[in-house]
């Protein structure tokens, strides 16, 4: 309990320092304007939601909900959404309000397994906090969230098409890797494809859930073979979040 405390208060701490570095800025906006998304107006939509809906903050925030808030804006129909690892909901919810035409399709392990309960701290979660039943209130709110308590390694034998697919799943090997794949098999055509934490430093001691360099190795292999292309997004843009290589994280926007 100590040091989940303690990680809460290094969270809180780390999300209240706002000194943007003009470089980091800089370089955001650049990725936005190649993927043809305005980051001003997604921040004004993601502000707007938040307040309308009382979306709490959370270290879980990033600026995946600047970009999907861009993509919203885009004239394309975005029809139905796959995200890989529901966790708390609250992303799922946020998906549900930009895109309210859309059908969610959001993806967990189930209670039972022993890394749903083991990563992330969920365990302690699952007894002091009422996890599972805030996560619950998230979905039941979004009526256009269908919710299914599945590994994604299950992927395989989906056979529905999405226009936007969100994969913040396990980091580490096979899961990552088969995530992205299964990701470029069931997006259509001109699709979104958005992998989130992107470790671009090598990783020393690499674990399955959280510390890897799996994403980022199997998408270059996968450039490398000329089967897709990728741009990298800061995951934060503020410089606590950048200073250091190896807390540095990014976000790709992945196209076939």
């Amino acid at each position: 309990m100590i040091l989940h405390k303690l990680k809460k208060l290094y969270y809180f701490i780390r999300s209240h320092i706002k000194k943007n570095d003009l470089e980091y800025l800089n370089y955001q906006e650049k990725m936005f304007s190649k993927n043809n998304l305005d980051r001003k107006k997604g921040i004004e939509i993601f502000k707007k939601i938040r307040s309308d809906f009382e979306i709490p903050y959370s270290s879980m925030d990033s600026e995946h909900q600047v970009i999907f808030s861009s993509i919203s804006q885009k004239k394309e129909s975005i029809n139905k959404i796959l995200e890989i690892g529901t966790y708390d909901g609250k992303n799922a919810f946020l998906l549900s309000k930009l895109f309210p035409q859309s059908e969610i399709t959001t993806i967990d392990l189930p209670e039972e397994d022993e890394k749903f309960k083991n990563y992330y701290d969920r365990g302690d979660k699952i007894k002091f906090s009422n996890f599972i039943e805030k996560r619950n209130s998230f979905i039941d709110q979004s009526s256009n969230v269908n919710f299914k308590k599945i590994n994604s390694l299950n992927l395989i034998f989906e056979e529905n098409k999405f226009d936007l697919i969100w994969i913040d799943g396990a980091h580490g090997f096979p899961f990552a890797t088969s995530d992205i794949l299964n990701s470029l098999r069931l997006c259509q055509k001109d699709g979104w494809i958005i992998c989130d934490d992107i470790y671009t430093s090598r990783i020393k001691k690499p674990d399955e859930m959280y510390n890897s360099n799996t994403s980022i190795d199997t998408l270059k292999h996968l450039h490398n073979a000329k089967i897709i292309s990728y741009d990298l997004f800061l995951k934060r843009i503020e410089k606590i979040f950048n200073y250091f290589p190896s807390e540095q994280k990014f976000i790709a926007i992945i196209k076939k």
